[in-house]
Formats: structure tokens, sequence, C-alpha cells
């Protein structure tokens, strides 16, 4: 039989390896030390708790803490320690620390997970480098909110509580590059971390934004392409239309009979091509505005961008940010398959625990499904990768932090069962809404159209 980990060494990458140098007694144990997690350690296993925490979120069982404290008696008593009584656990455990020693966690997991996770979307950035040498990502983002009952998170209702989760994923890596918690009326736009920017290209759907982002994230050096609500009423100076026939026409100064020039939201362009425009800013500056018509809702859609038009023409615009929908596919992961659903609780320190919990999760299975698909030589895609080995998971994370020759032979007897789990070719409709980053590659890898002097 070939090398369990042929494209990796054995003896520096391996599963077990990656999962004890984040998930061993000794690193929980010093985590948990440095977080202030509990009051008194002589009597709390901090390795024991985080262990149980995460087999909770596993089996989509509630995250409470008497079924944290149930689930916790049960392991000690498997290892044969004696446990603690409800009073004890609840007194040494400081919830107000259990989000920061969780966060930590999460951020050493992160880290890992740039460095090994394979991703499928990091030929969509080097497709985008050939164009933008000096870019180096592709950022995403999006906020979607958790119900709960902690009263320190307003809902978009007088009757409902919400917590907002707000990350920006790298397609380099398909991991997680800053992520944020507020209440769920908290502004999407508020939450882009604009120094993160420099020589990267975020895509974003930012509603109704501040005139001021776009100069800020150019001041800051980085791309932007950015969803808007609607057509505004800003003055085009130029526009270049895409014809059905498959042409491109360029229209200079076109004014009103007033001598004015048109505004974007005007009957004038009202037509059923896409328009690519150059529109005049209050500050007197020049903004690329892209609307893509489409043809199935048949209206347009209005994007925001400083990609320079000879390096992706409007239908390009249109199909890049379709690349956006990774996010979406990453909060359905996290909520489906990471137990990232209601919490019913009123202290805010257990919603934020939750939710960097179902983040370590994620990351995990994550890790785990990017190493198995070495050991089976093929490709998962996200959602099945997160969501077949549920079974296998918890098993894997035991025999990695107690043996990796035990792991070898775990993961050698289940090996064809994983060649299973190979992702499917993307369905034709799925292709054209975007959801196959091989069809987005290819569109942006083309030659833009020129336009014609009309």
């Amino acid at each position: 039989m070939s090398s369990l980990y042929p494209r990796s060494d054995l003896s520096s990458n391996s599963l077990s390896s990656l999962l004890q140098s984040v998930l061993s007694d000794l690193e929980i144990n010093n985590l948990a030390h440095d977080t202030k997690l509990v009051v008194r350690s002589r009597l709390f296993d901090p390795a024991v708790f985080i262990y149980t925490v995460i087999g909770i979120l596993n089996r989509d069982k509630e995250f409470t803490l008497r079924n944290i404290h149930y689930e916790y008696t049960c392991n000690m008593l498997k290892k044969g320690k004696e446990s603690l009584s409800w009073e004890p656990f609840y007194d040494f455990l400081d919830k107000k620390q259990m989000p920061v020693f969780l966060k930590s966690l999460c951020d050493r997991l992160n880290e890992i997970s740039i460095n090994e996770v394979l991703s499928d979307t990091k030929e969509l950035v080097d497709a985008l480098r050939l164009k933008l040498p000096n870019l180096t990502d592709l950022l995403i983002q999006d906020g979607s909110e958790i119900a709960c009952n902690c009263r320190e998170y307003k809902g978009k209702f007088e009757d409902a509580n919400e917590a907002k989760l707000h990350r920006t994923l790298s397609l380099s890596s398909f991991t997680e590059l800053c992520s944020s918690i507020t209440s769920g009326v908290a502004s999407e736009r508020k939450e882009i971390s604009l120094y993160k920017l420099e020589n990267r290209l975020l895509l974003a759907d930012a509603g109704y934004p501040s005139k001021k982002l776009f100069p800020k994230i150019a001041h800051a050096k980085g791309y932007y392409l950015i969803k808007l609500k609607s057509g505004s009423a800003l003055e085009v100076v130029s526009y270049n239309q895409y014809n059905t026939d498959g042409t491109v026409t360029e229209f200079k100064n076109v004014k009103t009979r007033f001598n004015t020039y048109y505004k974007i939201k005007d009957e004038f362009f009202n037509k059923k091509c896409t328009f690519d425009f150059e529109v005049l800013t209050a500050e007197g500056s020049i903004q690329r505005i892209v609307a893509v018509y489409n043809e199935a809702l048949d209206k347009h859609v209005y994007f925001a961008t400083n990609i320079p038009k000879d390096t992706l023409d409007a239908i390009q615009i249109g199909e890049l940010y379709r690349a956006r929908w990774q996010v979406e596919i990453s909060f359905r992961i996290l909520k489906g398959f990471c137990s990232l659903k209601k919490c019913n609780t009123r202290k805010s320190g257990i919603v934020q625990a939750l939710i960097y919990l179902s983040q370590i999760v994620y990351l995990l299975k994550l890790i785990i499904g990017q190493q198995l698909q070495k050991a089976a030589d093929t490709t998962f895609s996200p959602k099945k990768q997160v969501n077949r080995i549920k079974c296998h998971f918890m098993d894997i994370i035991e025999l990695a932090l107690d043996s990796a020759e035990r792991l070898k032979s775990y993961i050698e007897r289940h090996l064809e069962l994983f060649k299973t789990y190979t992702k499917s070719a993307p369905s034709f409709t799925n292709r054209m809404r975007g959801k196959s980053i091989r069809h987005i590659i290819e569109v942006v890898s083309k030659t833009p159209r020129m336009p014609k002097n009309a």
C-alpha cells in the first residue's frame, strides 16, 4: 500500500502531529492557564472539558452548562479520574473567560488551517494574479444571525434577540482571516477590516454603502467588488454597453436635452443589456459601477469596483462576484453540520462560546477532511468532508491524541469508505449560478472584451 500521506511528510505533518500540537493535554492546560479559564485548576481538567464540548456539538446536543457538566462527568469517569459535582463545576469554571479560551484555541487552529488546508478556490486567486500581479489574496465577507435569548444582542424585531457573526474568509486557503460578534442589527460595512485589505480583493455585499467606504479601501491599497442595492443618482460620464450580439459599444459625454448627464436610475438605461459605467462622485472623482442584467430576475444587479476595465470587463465582474457564494457555504456548514443554531441562554459569554466552538469544530473537521483527502488521493466537497466524517470525528481525535500508529491503522481500515466521499461534478444549474469555482475561473481567465466607439 502506498504511503498514508503521499503529499506530505508523515513524521512532521501527519494528522496526529497536527492535532496533538493543539489539543494535547499540555497545550490545552497551558492555554487554559493563560486565559484564566479555571479558578482552581487542581480539581478541573481543561483537556477533558474541551474534548467534552467538542463532542456535544458533534452530536448536536444543546449547548448548556448542565449538558456540559453531565458529559464532562462521564468522560472523567471513563478516564478513571475524580469528577466534580454541579456546584464546584459551576464555580471553578469562569464563564466570562470561556469565550476568550475558545477564541484563542480557534485562532491556533486557524493558523494550522492556513498552512495545511488544500483549497480549490486557490486556483481562482492564482488566475486573478495573472491579471493583477500585485494581488495576494481574494477575501469574501458576510454575516449571519444566530437566535438567542440574550438581551445584549438586539434582533431585527422587538421580541427577538440575535447575535451576528461576521466572517472574512481567505479564498487562497478557505480559512478565516478575521471575525467579530455583534448584535443582529449591526451594519456589515462597519465590520470590514480596512487594514487587512492591502493588495487584496474584497468581495462583499454592503447594501447601502457609505460613499466614504470606497475611497478608504482604495487608500488602503486594496481592491473591492461590492454589490449595491440598486441604481443610484450618480451622474454617468461615460459607459460601455454590452449588446446581445456579443459586441461592446462605448459612449462618452451622452447628455440629456437639458445638457446634463444621465443618472444610473434614469429610464434611459432601462435596457435588457449589461452596462459598465464611469460615474462622477460628490468629491469629483470617477467611480466604476457595473450593472449586470439578470435575465432570470429581469433586472440589473449593480456592483462598485476599482478593478480596471482592461483587466476584467463587466461580464467578468459579474461572474467573479459569484465566488462570494463560498462564504454562504461556510455559514451553511456552521449552522447545518457544526451546531451553530439557537442558543437558549441569557448569558452573552455562553453565546460567544457557542459561536467560537462551532468554528473550532468546523476547523477540526476541515483539517481532518483535508488529511483524509491526501490519504484517499481524492477531493471532497466542503459539505461532504464536514458532514460525512461526523461519525468518525471523535474517534479520529481520540486516536490522534493517543497513538499515531492506531490512527494510521484506523484510517487504512476505512480508506475505501473515505474514497466514496469524492466530490461530484457540479450540475449545469450550479455552474450558471456561480457555485462552480471552475466555471468562474474559465470566465475571468478570458481576455476582456474591448468596446467599439459609437
